[in-house]
């Protein structure tokens, strides 16, 4: 069984006029582009963990038409928040409605889980274009520091599961919590304390050049934005 993430689908289909395609490039046919792919590479044992952005809907409603697409396709889905998730709701609330519209989804939101090889932690994360002053911005900082609650509640879980079953921990977030000059500090450590060597991170757009991919500190850092990985799911490899 394989685990694959991709992030920033910015599915259309529950609000047409929202296409991504005005953007041109890569971006011209994606849906079929996603589609394809998806289908050439994952059976129904792999899972997929789809790392935030995922449909333009501003309600749970509006982005059924997307989560049907997704559920169509093969493979368990995780799914994580990211800042365009308008449609996001408690887990409670999203739970009942995959329930009553048979979707088979799972929320990775505060929470760990056992997938294959590995262990799956995540948070939705934090970035700022103000690059230097996540630490002086009072918004910033609450934004920050809830965040980085959710992602030490993921990653404890994680480390249960990790005890229990001897498998490394890979954190996924929709922010990066490093990105050229950007680094957000608390996340960045949260990271290094909880020994985490592999971070994969979305909502960066229009990096087209070879695998942006560094390493910091002990944690290697990969962009997983469905327009950098032309709309084909990364096959993780620890």
């Amino acid at each position: 069984m394989a685990l694959f993430v991709i992030g920033d689908l910015h599915l259309p289909f529950g609000i047409p006029s929202k296409t991504m395609e005005e953007f041109g490039g890569r971006w011209i046919g994606y849906t079929e582009k996603l589609k394809n792919n998806w289908l050439s590479d994952i059976t129904d044992d792999d899972t997929v963990l789809i790392a935030g952005d995922t449909s333009w809907g501003m309600s749970l409603q509006e982005a059924l038409p997307d989560l049907q697409f997704l559920n169509s396709l093969p493979g368990k889905k995780l799914i994580l928040e990211g800042n365009h998730d308008f449609w996001w709701n408690t887990a409670k609330k999203m739970e009942a409605f995959f329930e009553e519209n048979s979707l088979d989804f799972s929320i990775l939101r505060n929470n760990a889980y056992d997938v294959g090889d590995l262990i799956v932690c995540g948070a939705r994360g934090w970035y700022t274009d103000e690059k230097n002053i996540s630490e002086s911005n009072a918004d910033s900082a609450k934004i920050v520091n809830r965040e980085n609650m959710r992602l030490q509640m993921s990653l404890k879980e994680g480390d249960v599961l990790r005890e229990q079953s001897g498998k490394p921990i890979i954190a996924v977030l929709h922010f990066p919590p490093i990105y050229g000059n950007y680094i957000c500090k608390p996340l960045v450590q949260t990271l290094e304390d909880f020994n985490v060597k592999l971070c994969l991170f979305g909502h960066i757009h229009g990096i087209h050049r070879d695998s942006p991919e560094i390493k910091y500190g002990n944690v290697r850092y990969k962009m997983i934005s469905a327009d950098h990985l032309n709309f084909k799911p990364y096959k993780i490899i620890y």
